[in-house]
């Protein structure tokens, strides 16, 4: 007995779309997102943070470069109150995080304000991107900055609670900044790379799965980072459809049983 091949999803009746998304009966399979790492084996690229900017942010009075970070490992060290946590919110301002999740009740409440600079009407955060080339040199990795890679990424808010983006020096909206570093395989809507110190707790301490539709377990959370979430509700919509088939074939079996019962009850009694 030959084995059983798997059919492609072409072959059970999808069709592709010009960007990797599978359709089927109104279910869209997006693709996999493909790791930052090139098919050369020797070579990986990836886009790393150069430096900030702030201005007039929180506790930040004025223009400040913060930088240059380390391509693998920045720590933020210093005195209680010198502004540590306050790079972290400028991090998490650009990529988007309402006010509540930077500790503020408004999103105006970042712009600075002392008694010595009382009346600033705007505060901007810029984070300065390059993608970086790490070639294996023997047991060495030479890592160098790729030619016309690097970009600025800025939000600027008013006075007025009202803000906007920028990318190198051109105002875009939200949408179009999101797209741009999705390329990038950072993901505006699910900021799994910004991890505040509450949230490990939080993380550890989640259930296995959640048990409502709107409940995150670590099931989901897995699901999420590693992509398999996007088969969630295809795989729903076929379990469904094979439930209707199973019913649709215990009818029929069920119809074949009574007509054989009749048909066999006829045959009885023309004999008799």
């Amino acid at each position: 007995m030959s084995a059983r091949r798997r059919l492609s999803l072409s072959e059970l009746g999808f069709e592709k779309d010009t960007d990797g998304t599978y359709r089927f009966d109104g279910i869209a399979i997006p693709p996999l997102v493909d790791p930052l790492k090139e098919k050369n084996d020797n070579v990986n690229s990836r886009l790393i943070i150069t430096h900030l900017t702030v201005k007039n942010f929180k506790s930040y009075a004025g223009e400040q470069n913060i930088g240059p970070f380390d391509k693998n490992f920045t720590a933020v060290v210093g005195p209680n109150g010198s502004g540590k946590s306050n790079v972290i919110d400028a991090l998490m301002f650009v990529f988007g995080q309402k006010a509540k999740n930077i500790r503020a009740k408004k999103i105006n409440a970042l712009i600075h304000k002392s008694s010595k600079y009382p009346n600033l009407t705007s505060s901007t955060v810029a984070v300065h991107f390059a993608m970086i080339e790490e070639t294996k040199e023997g047991e060495e990795t030479k890592s160098t900055i790729q030619k016309g890679s690097r970009f600025t990424l800025s939000r600027t808010v008013l006075i007025d609670s009202s803000s906007y983006y920028e990318m190198d020096g051109r105002r875009m909206q939200y949408k179009d900044v999101r797209n741009v570093l999705k390329k990038f395989k950072i993901d505006m809507d699910y900021t799994r790379f910004l991890i505040m110190q509450g949230e490990i707790e939080s993380i550890s301490l989640m259930k296995p799965k959640g048990i409502t539709e709107n409940e995150t377990g670590m099931l989901e959370y897995i699901e999420d980072i590693i992509g398999s979430n996007r088969l969630i509700e295809p795989i729903e919509h076929f379990k469904k459809l094979l439930a209707e088939k199973k019913e649709e074939e215990a009818e029929k079996e069920s119809f074949r049983s009574r007509d054989c019962g009749s048909a066999c009850l006829v045959g009885y009694v023309d004999e008799y």
